[in-house]
């Protein structure tokens, strides 16, 4: 990013934010901008502080994460996102004819060629569907 005109289009509305320029930083702007694409220069000259600024908000901001999920976990909390359920699939339906011919100990790769799927696909679905070889 050059000029300022290319980093406002950037920055969106938050070109008109209160804390640009303040000398202030504030995280949830900070965070906003990173994701934004905005390095660590540009995030300084964006609130008006040092790059020495923006890089120890940013260590506080990553302690306090590393604190705030520790903490989370210790309550037995689940952390990201939930386990879906199975997604369908082409071989749903065929889990005994797979299982009878791991059986009979045709390879995954031709039994892939047979039912017409790529063996990555077969993997998985054995994976998933923990179909015993």
């Amino acid at each position: 990013m050059n000029g300022s005109g290319e980093l406002d289009a950037t920055l969106g509305e938050l070109a008109r934010h209160p804390s640009r320029g303040s000398g202030a930083i504030d995280k949830a702007v900070m965070a906003d901008l990173a994701a934004r694409g905005l390095n660590q220069a540009q995030i300084a000259e964006f609130f008006g502080v040092s790059g020495a600024a923006v890089s120890k908000m940013r260590k506080r901001l990553a302690v306090a994460v590393d604190r705030d999920v520790a903490t989370t976990r210790a309550e037995g909390k689940t952390l990201g996102r939930p386990r879906g359920v199975l997604g369908k699939s082409r071989l749903d339906g065929r889990e005994a004819e797979i299982k009878a011919m791991l059986a009979k100990r045709v390879s995954k790769a031709s039994l892939a060629r047979i039912l017409d799927v790529s063996p990555p696909t077969l993997s998985r679905f054995i994976t998933s569907r923990k179909i015993a070889l």
